[in-house]
């Protein structure tokens, strides 16, 4: 009781100090109080991430990757080469040495691993020359007989009973059907019944296997929502224990806010609003100049830029409450903190100093404004923070600091961005920029 008192004291006295009378529920447009769920403090296991290289595959260029000495308490295994096509390419041709190496690196450095069913090989696929995301074709595809799919799934959580923790059932499906379009790649061309039907033998094997396993849905990725909508409508509540979704912002980060608000509400109609909402991929991707972009990001960004976008979409999701929010990926060309040779691009240092202002914080709320700075409270050994930045351009703003406090510390995400340095001695204003900046402060008696 003192600890959850002392939770709601703070609380109180930040809204009071700004002068918020509760939670908006209009768009991002108006004033807005982001606020979590539930009070917690951020552990490091809410960090998640992705390797391609922690062991070079034949066809794979660059140095391997060395697990970084950073707080990722997560591993989602995708891109890794540790799909099911790639430990069973043949009916009963088992390869686990890429997958043992990845669950055990892991292991030793204390980090859970959430394992992402699917992805069909060939040999066991309904339309086996269906082009798909990857080689060979028919990975998109769901099993011809749904037999081969509960060996799958029996023999991988028999192996890793006690290593994998979590278990996603597919990635990224959009029921779109098969396509007509031969240049066009999926990651599931199958229906939705047939998913569901995964997703309750998958729930089967791992309650046989490995009772503590959880099950999550299939990651869904940046809308339409009604591709979850229709999984968990058509059964699929019945049988999974989190909901994955994929919330890529790019460079716009009230996009993720409204995904989240939007993904609540559908777990909140299939009665699932009790269960973990985990995001398990997101990144900001940078393109070179002259290099084609994808439709959705619609304006080329720097390396700096992409690491204060970075932190502050993390700011956001821990303040919204999300479970665990996992970065893709740690070495990936576009959205990677290192490059194929291991040399670090500005995020890498970004996700160091964002670990160390989140993990061990009791988040409170964010103040969101259109055309506004975003400012986030918080408490963090019994001292109030805030995290500070202006989304929407590149001018500097000053936000007043609250009565009753007084500055003590300042560290921004990009330490040799814009804005880099402030004289915090005496100041009454914090500094916001596009570089997000983390504020410590001193509980005084106002004059």
């Amino acid at each position: 009781m003192k600890k959850w008192g002392v939770v709601l004291v703070l609380a109180g006295m930040l809204l009071a100090w700004i002068g918020l009378a509760g939670r908006a529920t209009g768009s991002l447009a108006d004033k807005k109080t982001l606020s979590p769920p539930q009070a917690r403090v951020i552990a490091a296991d809410f960090f998640g991430i992705h390797f391609h290289r922690l062991q070079l595959s034949p066809n794979q260029q660059g140095v391997p990757t060395v697990w970084p000495p950073l707080n990722f308490g997560m591993l989602r295994l995708w891109d890794s080469g540790t799909r099911w096509a790639d430990i069973e390419p043949t009916r009963g041709d088992w390869r686990f040495g890429r997958l043992d190496y990845y669950v055990n690196e892991a292991g030793v450095h204390g980090a859970k691993v959430l394992y992402t069913l699917g992805s069909t090989p060939k040999w066991a696929s309904a339309r086996p020359e269906e082009r798909c995301g990857y080689y060979p074709h028919g990975c998109a595809a769901e099993p011809r007989s749904m037999e081969d799919w509960r060996e799958y799934v029996r023999v991988v959580a028999r192996r890793y009973r006690g290593k994998i923790c979590c278990y996603e059932v597919w990635n990224e499906p959009d029921f779109s059907g098969p396509s007509k379009d031969p240049k066009k790649s999926a990651f599931y061309t199958g229906s939705v019944a047939d998913l569901v039907e995964m997703a309750r033998i998958a729930r089967q094997v791992l309650h046989e296997e490995d009772p503590d396993a959880v099950l999550f849905s299939p990651a869904i990725v940046n809308g339409p929502l009604n591709r979850l909508d229709k999984f968990l409508a058509a059964g699929g509540r019945d049988y999974v224990q989190g909901i994955s979704y994929h919330f890529y912002a790019f460079n716009d980060e009230s996009r993720m806010l409204r995904e989240i608000e939007a993904v609540r509400d559908v777990m909140r109609k299939n009665g699932l609003a009790h269960l973990p909402l985990w995001s398990t991929e997101a990144g900001v991707e940078v393109y070179a100049p002259n290099e084609p972009m994808p439709p959705d990001i619609k304006t080329r960004i720097t390396r700096e830029e992409a690491a204060a976008m970075m932190v502050r979409q993390i700011a956001l999701a821990a303040f919204a409450g999300l479970d665990k929010y996992f970065y893709y990926a740690w070495d990936s060309d576009k959205s990677g903190m290192v490059d194929r040779a291991g040399q670090p691009h500005p995020s890498r240092d970004a996700m160091l100093l964002v670990q160390r202002w989140l993990i061990g914080a009791t988040p409170d709320h964010c103040e969101i404004q259109d055309g506004q700075p975003t400012v986030c409270w918080g408490e963090k050994d019994t001292k109030p923070f805030a995290i500070v930045w202006n989304p929407t351009t590149a001018n500097a703003v000053e936000v007043p600091v609250p009565a009753g406090l007084r500055i003590t510390t300042r560290q921004v995400a990009v330490p040799r961005w814009v804005a880099a340095s402030q004289d915090v001695v005496g100041a009454r204003s914090m500094l916001a920029t596009q570089n997000p900046a983390f504020y410590t402060f001193e509980r005084i008696t106002p004059q």
